[in-house]
């Protein structure tokens, strides 16, 4: 069996024992990645170990860089500040309130108004 396949296998078990100590999953998911991430490369740089991690350092840095560059050209990551902006003066200028009275008059005698009012807001 090649080396990263016990690497793998070390990553799952670890990540599965660390969830019982209940510290967050975030915090659990990034410590593994990290952590066998540097075990892959210094394996491969100082052993020799066969970890499908590196097959030219130049390649892996040209990956990455397009990669980060594809997410942050995503859309997604402009829309997302904007529409917590929008919310955000709308709460401020206090229209929302004025809209909820509206809407909860408009749809409150429906089933399922005061949610239907919630969504349209």
């Amino acid at each position: 069996m090649p080396t990263y396949d016990y690497l793998v296998i070390a990553m799952m078990i670890s990540f599965i024992a660390l969830l019982f100590t209940g510290f967050p999953i975030a915090w659990i998911l990034a410590g593994v990645a990290i952590l066998f991430s540097t075990i892959a490369v210094l394996g491969y740089q100082y052993l020799g170990w066969d970890t499908f991690f590196l097959t030219s350092f130049s390649k892996v840095h040209a990956i990455w860089i397009q990669r980060i560059y594809a997410q942050m050209s995503n859309w997604i990551l402009v829309e997302l500040p904007m529409f917590v902006f929008m919310g955000l003066m709308l709460e401020r200028s206090g229209v929302t309130e004025k809209l909820m009275v509206n809407f909860v008059q408009l749809f409150g005698r429906y089933r399922g108004g005061l949610a239907l009012a919630v969504v349209l807001i």
